[in-house]
């Protein structure tokens, strides 16, 4: 529950405490000097460089919106409401352009259009369920949401990136961050894109405490948790 509560991103295993880094991601999204433009830049960035690689004649900007409720949300000021009383928040949009008016253009490719507009689906479904749980963030404006919804998109980039990925390595990479998820798959599709992002997170979370504590620092508090806990000292022998 603390994690869909908090007001920034989990806060990572390092020397600060939770609560000064949830302090330090709420500052940060309130601060004026934020720029949604500049969060935007990465994200235009790598749209470039994805653009320049591999795409031959047309790129494919996909239109879409989703409803965020925030009906229980009540600091939340400059919430909307749609149909009826409970239905309060926001509208989620994104950008489509489907070129399928190109007189040039075979059947094929246009079927194939129709396809990769549907993956924005993929990425509402990252954002409000299966990753970020967008619908219990804190933050109590819009602006604020969206300038999190930038970062959080960087991170569902790196995992497109990773699951679309030719290079050799991409397989054992993808593996890894499944096992690290802890996500049980299914032998027809054993990589998803949520338990690479789940996956991910954990990686971060492994290399910051490589950063902070030495191998023989993490020895003593396995050794600690076997003195304290004999069902630990059962999961994990010596």
């Amino acid at each position: 529950m603390s994690e869909k509560l908090a007001a920034g991103l989990r806060s990572l295993p390092d020397a600060k405490s939770s609560f000064a880094s949830t302090q330090a991601a709420w500052r940060f999204y309130r601060n004026e000097r934020t720029c949604v433009a500049t969060l935007a830049q990465p994200l235009l960035m790598e749209a470039h460089k994805g653009i320049a690689e591999r795409c031959d004649k047309y790129a494919l900007c996909v239109h879409d919106w989703s409803m965020v409720n925030f009906g229980k949300h009540q600091s939340k000021l400059d919430r909307k409401q749609r149909t009826h009383k409970n239905d309060i928040g926001y509208e989620l949009q994104t950008a489509l352009l489907l070129l399928s008016n190109v007189w040039d253009v075979d059947a094929k490719t246009t079927a194939l259009w129709y396809y990769w507009r549907w993956r924005i689906e993929s990425f509402f479904k990252l954002l409000k369920q299966a990753g970020h749980q967008l619908e219990s963030w804190q933050q109590e404006s819009g602006l604020a949401l969206a300038k999190r919804l930038l970062i959080a998109s960087m991170a569902c980039v790196v995992v497109w990136q990773v699951a679309h990925s030719e290079l050799p390595a991409a397989k054992e990479i993808q593996s890894f961050l499944v096992k690290l998820s802890g996500r049980q798959m299914k032998r027809s599709k054993p990589v998803t894109w949520s338990a690479l992002l789940a996956g991910f997170w954990s990686l971060l979370s492994m290399l910051e405490v490589i950063e902070n504590y030495s191998v023989d620092e993490l020895h003593q508090f396995r050794n600690l948790l076997r003195k304290t806990s004999s069902a630990f000292a059962k999961l994990v022998p010596e």
